[in-house]
């Protein structure tokens, strides 16, 4: 991990931590030529040994460069740090992740649940355009930034398992069969039919997002459970109706267990 003071490429110095995992850690940097801040998501030095991970996040950063929309968090730089760790630099936030508003707030007002949907939906169809499927939406990588145009002004985050028809690679395709949040996977996802993650899979799993915005609970997982327990549920029960027979009706058919017998795309 980068100390406080350290300073990348004569360019960014660290501020502050402001998060980390076992892939990598991310941090408040500051630009050394210009007033600005910036976001700094570094790998950690083992995983940055793997040539597969290596790829993916060099691959999430051409994904996110590609994708110019108000409601995808913008990429401004890769590069390759003197140790060898990538980091990517991207816009810096300031809210909270839907995860953590949800955990805190509980169901939300169907009209603050409609409008984070609809600007991820937004997010998705630009990234679908161009080919491209996320395959980890979830509540965690929905962030509601606090100084937004618009109240909950919502930013879809994380890209690095996507995938792209523009970025193949035949080891990250491998490997990646089964990744992903249990929780938030569609049932072809879960099954690891590579092929038949698309665009339908990204609405499945944003289907059980708004489903959990709107009960305060996830549709499928169960504290403490095995993460098979929660695929089974996946690809074999329904979720307990929502209360609003309209709303219920539309989320349900975004969750059809079968692909093409959901929407036929995020919009409709």
């Amino acid at each position: 991990m980068f100390p406080v003071g350290h300073v990348l490429h004569d360019t960014y110095r660290i501020v502050r931590v402001l998060g980390q995992g076992g892939m990598g850690s991310l941090f408040e940097v500051e630009h050394l030529r210009l007033p600005r801040r910036f976001a700094l998501k570094v790998m950690a030095a083992p995983a940055a040994k793997s040539q597969e991970f290596m790829l993916r996040f060099r691959r999430e950063a051409e994904i996110l460069a590609s994708l110019d929309h108000p409601n995808v968090v913008t990429v401004l730089d890769w590069n390759i740090a003197p140790a060898g760790q990538p980091y990517l630099v991207m816009e810096l936030l300031t809210g909270e992740n839907l995860a953590q508003h949800l955990q805190r707030n509980g169901a939300l007002p169907p009209r603050v649940a409609i409008s984070i949907l609809a600007q991820a939906v937004a997010a998705l169809e630009v990234a679908h355009s161009h080919g491209i499927t996320h395959r980890d939406l979830k509540p965690a990588n929905i962030f509601l930034c606090k100084n937004g145009v618009v109240p909950y002004f919502t930013k879809v985050l994380d890209f690095g398992i996507a995938k792209s028809a523009q970025h193949t690679s035949t080891l990250v395709t491998n490997h990646l069969v089964l990744m992903g949040t249990p929780a938030y996977m569609a049932p072809e996802q879960a099954r690891g039919d590579i092929a038949g993650v698309d665009a339908r899979a990204d609405q499945f799993s944003l289907g059980l997002v708004l489903y959990e915005m709107l009960s305060g609970r996830p549709a499928f997982y169960r504290r403490g459970e095995p993460a098979m327990n929660t695929i089974c549920r996946v690809m074999t029960e329904d979720p307990p109706p929502l209360p609003d027979v309209g709303m219920n009706h539309a989320i349900m058919r975004a969750l059809r267990k079968q692909p093409e017998e959901r929407y036929r795309s995020m919009s409709e």
